[in-house]
């Protein structure tokens, strides 16, 4: 479950800790398993360029985690909703958000908003600007709440069950009309 603070007259979201656990129990085992890497290997000069290819793997993963879980959050505002990533920050009004959205690559499914037309985040610093600084017209509500979905091969988010959650109850409140069942989508 996410982490629920209001703040101001703002209600805040922040990702799951159980997620940022099980992450960095990952990022522990792969150094672990690197630091026994350099250390049994004798020969260095063939191999350094994996080992440190494999280090800088480890850099950007664990930076990923910080931004993510740390740096993370979505702030229900009275205009709209605020996603903060890092340096990033996308302001939504709840007038361009069309409806709840299941997108699929493959075997993964993201679940979250469907926006009615692309929005570019604000964005301070190059990495900012590499990771987050594209216009986009969906926004992934998973690291924040699991969304209801019903549907096994073709999922797709219940209104009703996620009017029943936290996140749900606060949405519901700026956002009806994403409740709303549309025909034209179906």
């Amino acid at each position: 479950m996410s982490q629920v603070k209001v703040k101001n007259d703002s209600t805040v979201f922040y990702p799951s800790r159980t997620n940022m656990i099980i992450i960095a129990l990952v990022i522990v085992i792969f150094s672990v398993a690197a630091g026994f890497m350099i250390r049994n290997l004798r020969v260095v000069g063939e191999m350094s360029f994996f080992i440190y290819a494999y280090v800088a793997f480890l850099a950007v993963a664990i930076w990923m985690m910080i931004m993510v879980y740390f740096q993370s959050r979505v702030e229900f505002k009275d205009a709209g909703m605020l996603f903060v990533r890092g340096g990033s920050q996308l302001f939504i009004p709840y007038e361009d958000m069309s409806h709840f959205y299941v997108r699929s690559s493959g075997k993964n499914k993201s679940i979250g908003v469907k926006l009615t037309h692309k929005i570019k985040p604000q964005t301070r610093g190059i990495a900012d600007r590499i990771f987050y600084g594209w216009a986009t017209d969906y926004i992934d509500l998973l690291p924040y709440t699991k969304l209801p979905t019903q549907g096994l091969f073709r999922p797709k988010v219940d209104p009703d069950k996620v009017k029943r959650t936290e996140f749900g109850k606060v949405l519901y409140e700026y956002a009806p009309h994403l409740f709303v069942e549309d025909e034209k989508r179906k």
